[in-house]
């Protein structure tokens, strides 16, 4: 019947029926109680009879019979009191005598909880819906029950029995740095950085506690739906809750359901979020390039039926670092070969020289991508005349260390070497072998982790000219050198003494006798600087080693030389050689470890 019909009358019926054990079961809303010889000014602790009273237990059985004070614990027994004795207005007097019915047990503000569970009779419970509190009073010889009763819920389980425990975390598209202490995050690879949260719950709801009783008169598990939120997602202290996880969604509609998981027991139910509740994905304009720190705090929170819900008391949190790497341009290289033109002379069918040898080095890597703080450590090379080779190549063939923070570098201390076969070069023609390589740079960032860039691309070329010609009564000269001058960042040493070996040979000469041979080496880029060696043999072959004084010059990555033999008769007539150019490397050793 709806409340406040007009005109309708309630009917109450003193039993509802029958109880458990089979007792007829009384309304606790039935008025009729024998109390109305009382006032409520009667209703004092002086008056106060005990249901261990024998006219009590005589006239009233039927109701101390039903007293369930026994069955609670001091816990149970001192939210009764304080929740719904004396903390509002829950149970109220019904009674058929006027002056007593409707008052609130609460205005009997002498009534301690010892007094009302050691004489009160306690009936119903919070799973019935409803609590009854019989007191018995004495007046001029008579005692009778005065009713308290009203509709009562179960307790909520106390806020340190929620625990937000825990959030774990992992990634789809991000691997780990070696150690495992952050994820590695590639804008060139990926758009988005994923991270994967799991916030884990803990409620502990019968603990050591009888169960019996717990579910009882408290919400528990049988009750419960649980739930998770997170406080904050945070990159480098800058908010971006909603941005990133709720996009606008506001207030109780943040909170996520989640589900029981493993670790539950008797004590307790373990629960998380769900596995996509927390999939967040990071652009790659939200991170900056090196160590991004992602702060998180979560809370979770248990849903009871009933309507109500308990938070938990404290918030988990969790860490996170990711470590954008930048955006790394791809470097240029520029190859350098030395010699860079040869002569050969043919005579009598031989090649002379069958083989030059062509060292091959870098001269200048360009294009580096260095972020403030982040040094160059090392550049690695492939360096070779099979051009497909060098494409292919994912391992280098050597590689140089620095510590520098430079964007292009010019100091290198290593270099290939190649035997170039002159005999497939026809007579009169010139021959062009090519050699390629290609360089990638690696960058420590300040916490020491390692990035490596893409190796350039195409492949640099560099071409030495090798020349062919039949022999002649025209002396033919090879030189070269294996000097490498190494200078430090002033420019010392500031003076070398370069050795060039040289070879000279001729075919024929006639009915001439040969006297000597004189070998010269001029500095090209000082020509006051040369160097002079004789051979004294009558023999159309001659070798030497030529010594060339020069000041150094650090500017310079090489220095040049002309070399030349010319061979002297005992008739006192000569012939000059052809002109070979010897090119000397020069190392500055400026920021190299």
């Amino acid at each position: 019947m709806p409340a406040h019909t007009s005109g309708a009358t309630r009917v109450i019926f003193k039993y509802d029926g029958y109880s458990a054990d089979k007792r007829p079961y009384q309304n606790p809303y039935w008025s009729e109680n024998g109390d109305e010889f009382l006032k409520w000014s009667d209703l004092t602790s002086s008056n106060l009879a005990s249901k261990t009273d024998s006219d009590v237990r005589n006239q009233y059985n039927s109701l101390v019979a039903q007293d369930r004070t026994n069955s609670l614990g001091s816990k149970e027994k001192d939210k009764i009191y304080n929740t719904y004795v004396k903390g509002g207005y829950y149970l109220r007097a019904v009674s058929s005598n006027k002056d007593i019915d409707g008052s609130y047990i609460n205005a009997l503000s002498w009534l301690t909880e010892d007094l009302l569970f050691s004489k009160g009779v306690i009936i119903g419970s919070a799973q019935e819906g409803y609590l009854q509190i019989i007191l018995f009073f004495r007046k001029n010889g008579k005692v009778a029950p005065v009713k308290f009763t009203g509709a009562i819920n179960k307790f909520l389980p106390d806020q340190q029995d929620v625990v937000a425990y825990s959030i774990s975390y992992g990634s789809s598209n991000l691997p780990k740095t070696s150690d495992g202490s952050a994820f590695v995050f590639d804008p060139a690879k990926n758009s988005t950085a994923n991270i994967n949260l799991t916030v884990k719950g803990v409620f502990y709801d019968y603990k050591d506690y009888n169960h019996s009783i717990v579910d009882i008169w408290y919400f528990t598990r049988n009750d419960a739906r649980y739930y998770t939120v997170l406080n904050y997602f945070k990159i480098n202290d800058v908010d971006y809750t909603d941005q990133l996880v709720y996009k606008g969604v506001t207030g109780e509609n943040k909170y996520r359901e989640g589900q029981r998981t493993s670790g539950t027991d008797n004590s307790k139910v373990v629960f998380t979020s769900n596995a996509n509740d927390y999939n967040i994905q990071i652009p790659a304009d939200r991170l900056q390039t090196g160590t991004n720190t992602i702060t998180i705090s979560a809370k979770v929170r248990v849903f009871f039926t009933a309507g109500y819900h308990v938070d938990s008391y404290n918030s988990a949190s969790q860490t996170i670092t990711i470590i954008k790497k930048p955006s790394l341009s791809a470097p240029q290289l520029q190859l350098s070969v030395t010699p860079s033109y040869s002569e050969v002379v043919i005579s009598n069918g031989q090649y002379n020289p069958s083989t030059i040898q062509h060292r091959v080095k870098p001269v200048k890597v360009t294009g580096l991508t260095v972020p403030a703080g982040w040094k160059v450590v090392r550049l690695d090379f492939v360096i070779d005349k099979d051009r497909s080779r060098v494409q292919s190549a994912t391992t280098p063939d050597y590689s140089e260390s620095y510590d520098t923070t430079a964007t292009s570098i010019t100091s290198f201390t290593q270099s290939k070497t190649f035997d170039y076969n002159t005999t497939y070069i026809q007579p009169g023609k010139t021959g062009t072998p090519a050699y390629y390589g290609k360089v990638r740079y690696v960058l420590k960032d300040p916490n020491g982790n390692l990035h490596t860039s893409d190796w350039s691309n195409p492949p640099a070329p560099v071409q030495a000219r090798v020349s062919v010609k039949e022999n002649s009564d025209t002396p033919v000269l090879s030189a070269n050198s294996n000097d490498v001058i190494n200078l430090d960042k002033n420019g010392n040493p500031t003076s070398y003494t370069v050795k060039i070996s040289a070879t000279a040979n001729v075919g024929d000469t006639g009915t001439k006798t040969i006297q000597k041979w004189v070998f010269t080496a001029v500095h090209n880029e000082n020509t006051s600087e040369t160097g002079t060696s004789t051979v004294t043999t009558t023999g159309r072959n001659a070798s030497t080693t030529i010594s060339v004084p020069i000041a150094t010059n650090k500017d310079r990555t090489t220095e040049t030389f002309n070399v030349t033999a010319t061979l002297f008769f005992t008739d006192g007539t000569s012939k000059k050689s052809n002109t070979v150019k010897v090119e000397v490397p020069v190392n500055v050793k400026q920021g190299i470890t």
